[in-house]
């Protein structure tokens, strides 16, 4: 008998699709498990007054720790750098679109004190580095809801990775290059967690991740969790593959951009290069801009 694979994702748009495109390369009989997170259902408060780390999948991996799930599907951005001891990131799915983009306007086409949204402390950060005339405001919601703001606001900072998977036509906005625009740790891929002692799950997942995906979020993530930070801090990295070793940039922000603190190296052993290029930003000032955030 064909095994059903149940899996544990949030109940948004994104997220389901996501869970599905997961669905379709596993090529199982599969059961969709709908968790609505503690992040969607408070859309008021910002990320760090509810709790910020972690908010978007605690809901999603207690299905999973429970044996309501099999597997549970995550945007690797929302990931902390810590996972629960039971528990493992199996396989990634190929990685999509990196970058940030503004959707509403260019950036250098704002006015003078113009409203941009955002619920990123990053990208808050990366925007008044660029433009520190403008005001920035909090932003929460699914990808449409906060689409539909434009016209409330000047603008919105969103990951252009989201847009594509849904099919929006970025319009009027730009997207950044990461050199100039540094993405979120683990920002256009998609996590598969599994169980450590569900050894045929973690067989599964594994025949169809993703190795290049698997070797770039093992470097980022290995700076994340040497940080010890999470979403809600301006914080942000991202890798490549240069023949057989890893590069990987990684930078972390004042709240007003005033500050950064940036490292880039490179290394054959992707977890080690992000413990390093973590310890660097944390002895050259990243300590004190974290405490500070």
């Amino acid at each position: 008998m064909t095994k059903i694979v149940r899996i544990a994702t949030r109940h948004s748009e994104l997220a389901l699709y996501q869970a599905r495109e997961v669905a379709s390369r596993l090529k199982c009989d599969f059961e969709i498990v709908e968790i609505t997170s503690s992040g969607d259902r408070d859309l008021i408060s910002s990320l760090s007054q509810i709790g910020g780390t972690g908010i978007f999948v605690k809901e999603v991996q207690n299905a999973l720790l429970e044996g309501r799930a099999d597997i549970a599907v995550h945007s690797a951005k929302d990931l902390p750098g810590v996972l629960p001891e039971a528990t493992t990131i199996a396989g990634y799915l190929p990685r999509g679109d990196i970058r940030d983009a503004i959707f509403g306007s260019r950036i250098s086409d704002l006015r003078e004190g113009a409203i941009v949204a955002t619920g990123s402390a990053r990208r808050r950060a990366l925007l008044l580095s660029k433009r520190p005339d403008v005001k920035v405001v909090d932003l929460r919601g699914n990808i449409r809801s906060r689409l539909s703001k434009v016209g409330e606001v000047d603008a919105i900072l969103v990951a252009n990775a989201a847009l594509v998977r849904l099919g929006i036509d970025l319009e009027l906005g730009e997207i950044f290059e990461p050199e100039e625009f540094c993405p979120q740790i683990g920002q256009g891929a998609i996590a598969i967690e599994a169980r450590l002692d569900d050894l045929s799950t973690l067989e599964l997942v594994r025949e169809v991740s993703d190795s290049d995906t698997f070797l770039q979020l093992t470097a980022e993530r290995s700076l994340l969790a040497t940080l010890g930070a999470g979403c809600t801090l301006a914080v942000g990295a991202y890798s490549s593959l240069i023949g057989p070793r890893v590069s990987l940039f990684g930078m972390i922000s004042s709240s007003d951009g005033d500050e950064f603190v940036t490292v880039k190296m490179e290394s054959e052993d992707p977890g080690l290069l992000g413990q390093r290029a973590g310890a660097f930003l944390l002895e050259n000032g990243g300590s004190r801009l974290l405490s500070n955030g």
